[in-house]
């Protein structure tokens, strides 16, 4: 085999790991926002700075379900402008599920300083937007129902006795599953400690295959997981791993000579409110190429798809948003940069 064949070949197969473990996690965070979100409910009624730390830790939960509920909870009036503004700056949607499988030490950090300058930045929002009102008490992403107003029969985990076990998606899924672990532990070995948590993803998703709801199953895991989510993040981990594994050498060239420009350049992609792009600024990061200010600074800048109900209730107070978050980024990347991070 040529060594570009064999290039072409490892990419490849990083990119299986990293969306495969994707794949998990944002099964396993589907399930926490399910089985929570109705007591959040309770809790929140009047109780501002409440508010602030439940829509920070909703933010910084990977995947964009903790945006969607916060974003509910604001259109109900039970969170502020600035609770609903710091959520987004914790938020890194989808990407912060390939952060958690690549790098569990920069996610711990990066989002350790996200949920302090969304916690910080929530109640500045408020005394400047003190007289902004809130939205009218309709949810606001159609595709999107608080867990708790679930059927029972989409419940997660059910017995074993009433899941069809036979479901081509629900083998295809445990088929692959446990060739994973099987290929760790008799081929591949585990020594690092992605192999740990790809092993742990693995068996996580092939018991998922054996002992979740055919409602759950069909609804979350495959409709939603699967259809809309993880094969975009599989063409952009491919496409951006690929793009960098060629085109490396000039970007780090440009980067080194301009990382202040660089700065200005990540944090404007971050205004789209879409998750693909921004894994370029975290594989480049990974790769030694950014410094972690800049990766800072587009984490708080993007929020993943988590605006787009925001965009589809409110195109005022979503650009009220978008701004803030801009200016708070560009803010706090610099701040960063000065200081060598």
């Amino acid at each position: 085999m040529s060594q570009m064949a064999e290039e072409y070949l490892k990419i490849l197969c990083e990119s299986g790991k990293i969306v495969f473990i994707v794949f998990g996690a944002m099964i396993f965070a589907d399930y926490l926002n399910h089985i929570t979100a109705g007591r959040l409910l309770k809790l929140l009624k009047g109780n501002r700075l409440l508010g602030y730390f439940v829509s920070v830790i909703l933010g910084i939960l990977p995947g964009c379900a903790g945006s969607f509920l916060a974003v509910s909870l604001y259109a109900h009036g039970m969170l502020s402008l600035g609770a609903i503004t710091a959520n987004m700056i914790a938020t890194s949607g989808d990407e912060s599920f390939v952060m958690l499988a690549q790098r569990p030490d920069v996610f711990l950090k990066l989002n350790i300083i996200l949920f302090l300058v969304a916690f910080v930045t929530a109640p500045i929002v408020d005394m400047v937007f003190r007289k902004h009102s809130h939205l009218c008490c309709e949810t606001p992403h159609s595709s999107f129902r608080l867990p708790s107003d679930h059927a029972p029969e989409c419940f997660p985990f059910s017995p074993p006795t009433r899941i069809r076990l036979f479901h081509p998606a629900r083998l295809i899924i445990a088929v692959v599953a446990l060739l994973v672990i099987l290929l760790l532990i008799f081929h591949l070995g585990i020594e690092e400690t992605e192999d740990y948590i790809l092993l742990g993803v693995a068996i996580f998703v092939f018991l998922v295959c054996f002992f979740t709801s055919d409602t759950y199953f069909s609804h979350h895991i495959l409709k939603h997981i699967a259809a809309q989510h993880i094969w975009k993040i599989a063409l952009w981990t491919i496409g951006v791993l690929y793009a960098i594994g060629f085109l490396l050498p000039d970007v780090e060239q440009f980067i080194k000579g301009s990382p202040a420009l660089v700065m200005l350049f990540a944090a404007l992609i971050g205004i789209v409110p879409i998750s693909g792009p921004h894994l370029a600024v975290f594989f480049l990061f990974k790769n030694g190429a950014l410094p972690f200010s800049v990766l800072l600074a587009s984490s708080i800048v993007q929020d993943g798809h988590g605006m787009l109900p925001m965009f589809a209730s409110s195109v005022k107070d979503s650009l009220i948003i978008k701004a803030i978050n801009l200016i708070v980024g560009l803010i706090v990347g610099y701040a960063a940069l000065l200081l060598n991070c």
